[in-house]
């Protein structure tokens, strides 16, 4: 290795912008002091109508290992991250981690962690993710009647949400016990532990392995926002892809939001309409039986073990 030379992990990053530039820049910075760092990030500015591509390209334009491209148009989450999973795939990348702008990786050795845990069946690897000093990684353990119900209740365009929220609040505060119950969320602790299967990984970021692209291919751009956590997880368990969580790997969510930034007191009725069309999308995308005859089964749908190479 000539000298200057940095050895760099397998991962291209992908950090998708939109209207928030000063947090995709804070989310790149913090990516590039990782030890070991990515070999190339590629900023996507998803046709911003605000400066977000100049800003971007005036402080990130000429840092090293840095490319800011524009989409083009705003075609939503998975257009605009596959035009920077195009990019990376054709300089060769194996892996790419989507990286949304409201996040910051908190360790140092992150690259290094998520590669050692992509084995031979990986599908998705990624860390655990923390709120506001909290651990809160709402990844879905595994298969339950909970989140099939969630799942349903999505795909059938959210009914009686307000209805639904208030209730759940109120078991949850006036009924000991049932807050756990109520959730499908996985198991998270300050220790960390060894990476381990769960059913659906945290979208704010997250890596897609080598495998995964060569045998589903690139995100679904019949979603343009909501559900995507959910159809990657279905993709997952329809080709035999495990995802895989890394608890000792740390990336603080801000939990930001463009939509707000962007549509200010019309924000509501966006996302209600871009959430009824993602249900229609996830009616047709995924099927609810197999994941209940799965179920049924009790495995979860999850491999036996986080490192299962047979």
């Amino acid at each position: 290795m000539s000298k200057g030379e940095r050895k760099v992990p397998s991962i291209g990053v992908v950090v998708l912008n939109y209207n928030d530039y000063e947090s995709t820049i804070q989310c790149v910075k913090s990516l590039l002091s990782c030890d070991p760092a990515p070999l190339r990030i590629i900023v996507v500015d998803n046709d911003s109508p605000n400066e977000s591509l100049q800003k971007l390209q005036t402080h990130l334009g000429k840092v090293e290992y840095v490319d800011v491209v524009s989409s083009g148009r705003n075609g939503g989450y998975s257009f605009g991250n596959n035009v920077g999973i195009r990019a990376l795939r054709e300089l060769g990348f194996r892996h790419v981690l989507i990286a949304t702008p409201d996040t910051e990786v908190r360790t140092k050795a992150l690259f290094s962690l998520l590669e050692s845990a992509i084995d031979s069946k990986a599908g998705v690897v990624a860390p655990q993710i923390e709120s506001d000093g909290a651990v809160d990684n709402p990844s879905v353990e595994r298969l339950t009647a909970r989140y099939l119900f969630d799942l349903w209740w999505v795909r059938a365009g959210m009914p009686l949400n307000s209805l639904r929220t208030r209730l759940r609040y109120l078991l949850g505060r006036y009924l000991p016990g049932t807050r756990k119950a109520l959730s499908a969320r996985a198991h998270v602790s300050e220790d960390g532990g060894p990476p381990r299967h769960v059913y659906k990984l945290h979208g704010a970021f997250l890596c897609l392995t080598e495998l995964f692209l060569d045998r589903v291919g690139e995100l679904d751009e019949a979603l343009f926002m909501f559900g995507e956590e959910d159809l990657l997880s279905w993709l997952c368990f329809k080709n035999g892809l495990s995802q895989v969580l890394v608890p000792e790997a740390r990336v603080h969510h801000a939990h930001d939001s463009s939509v707000n930034l962007t549509w200010g007191h019309s924000a509501k009725s966006f996302v209600d309409e871009q959430q009824s069309k993602s249900a229609r999308v996830l009616r047709e995308k995924i099927p609810m039986w197999p994941l209940f005859t799965t179920w049924r089964k009790g495995t979860g749908g999850l491999p036996t073990r986080a490192h299962a190479d047979d």
